[in-house]
Formats: C-alpha cells, structure tokens, sequence
C-alpha cells in the first residue's frame, strides 16, 4: 500500500462511506474464496505426498472439518457483498430490498442444497468412528486396556484418514468448491444484471471489475 503514495499516488477525493464497504467486503470475499480452494486442496493425495501416514491423515481432518466452516463463512461473505452492492446501486428502498433478499435467499439455497446435510453430520464431530465405536460395542473394551482417546486418535484414526486421504476418498472436494464457486459466481453476476437494469441507479462505475463474462462473479469462478 505504502508504494502508491512513495510513487507520489495522492487521492484528491475519498469514496463515499457505501463504496467503502462495498469494497472491503468484496476483499474480505476473496479471500474466503482462496481459504475455501486451499481447505479442499489440502485433502488431495498430491497436497499431502511428502508427510508420513499418521500427519496426513492429522492434516486432512482438519482441513476436512474446517472446508464446511470456510463454506459456510463464503456464503456471509456473499450475503454481505449482494447487501452492499444493492445499497451502492439502488436507490429505492422497496426495489433495493427486493433485488438483496432474492440474491441473498439463493445464496442460502445453495448452501442448503449442496452443503448444510454434510456440514451437520461432520462439522460438529458427529463422525462415523465415534459412533461406530458406540454401535459395535467396542467402548468397553476400549476402556478396559487403558485405550485413551489421543491414543485411540494415533494409533487408529489418523492413520486411517491418512489412507483414505491418499486413495483420493476426499479428493472430489476440489470439484465441489469449483461447483459451489460458480455458482456463487454465476448469483453475484445476476445481481449486477438486476442492478444495472433498476432505474434511477445511481450513475457512477460499477462496483466490480469486468472481464470476459463481466462482473465479480469471475473472481468465485475458478
């Protein structure tokens, strides 16, 4: 940042206040689109190559669980963005509720459909280990040999999400955040269409940068 001022780059005008938001909630939407690639990335056979068996499956638990809250934390990041835009473009109070609410609820549906059945069976450690355990009846015995759960976790969990991680079980992660980007992408680029054609918009650029297919939605879409 400091090189745009060191160059002799002074803005003569600030943004307005609208714009401002708008912004950084486009930066901070970013942003959660690379933590979202690298959480699915990270449970790939290639990501994890160079690490023994018992760290790879450590590593993509983690980035197994911690995928659903990135996702989970794009779609606010969405929300936010669309709820922005509509207060940067849209004068009227009716029109600007009404475009932000529809683009709004399809981010909720999407997340629904494709994220929130997953999300609450993983995300909150309801895993199939811990109630495998319960239904064959292995707690007892567990207990009986001194089998603490950081054990348990060393000896026979990790490992085994290591092998599954490198037979490639969580590697469709990647295909589903593609998917899930574009469809956002393909949401916010609606949302710019909605605004452009409201009228009595304001008349100043548009908030997001064009290219091929125009819109911020190229930036959600891989």
């Amino acid at each position: 940042m400091a090189e745009l001022y060191s160059v002799g780059f002074t803005p003569k005008k600030r943004l307005s206040k609208q714009w401002h938001h708008l912004l950084e909630s486009c930066l901070e939407l970013t942003m959660q689109v690379w933590n979202v690639k690298v959480a699915a990335a990270s449970q790939t056979p290639k990501a994890n190559a160079d690490h023994p068996m018992h760290e790879v499956g450590l590593r993509a638990d983690y980035h197994f669980r911690s995928w659903f809250i990135h996702v989970q934390a794009l779609a606010e990041r969405a929300e936010d963005v669309i709820r922005k835009t509509t207060d940067v473009y849209i004068d009227d109070s009716e029109k600007r509720k009404e475009v932000c609410e529809r683009h709004r609820e399809s981010v909720r549906q999407l997340i629904i459909e494709r994220v929130n059945e997953q999300r609450n069976s993983y995300a909150h450690a309801r895993r199939p280990w811990a109630s495998g355990i319960t239904e064959d009846d292995l707690w007892e015995g567990l207990a009986a040999v001194g089998m603490t759960a950081a054990k348990f976790l060393d000896v026979f969990y990790y490992p085994a999400m290591g092998e599954l991680t490198m037979a490639g079980k969580y590697a469709f992660y990647v295909t589903e955040t593609k998917t899930i980007l574009d469809d956002i992408g393909s949401i916010l680029q609606e949302l710019e269409a909605d605004c452009e054609s409201v009228e009595g918009d304001r008349t100043s650029p548009a908030p997001f940068h064009r290219g091929s297919r125009g819109g911020f939605g190229m930036a959600c879409q891989s």
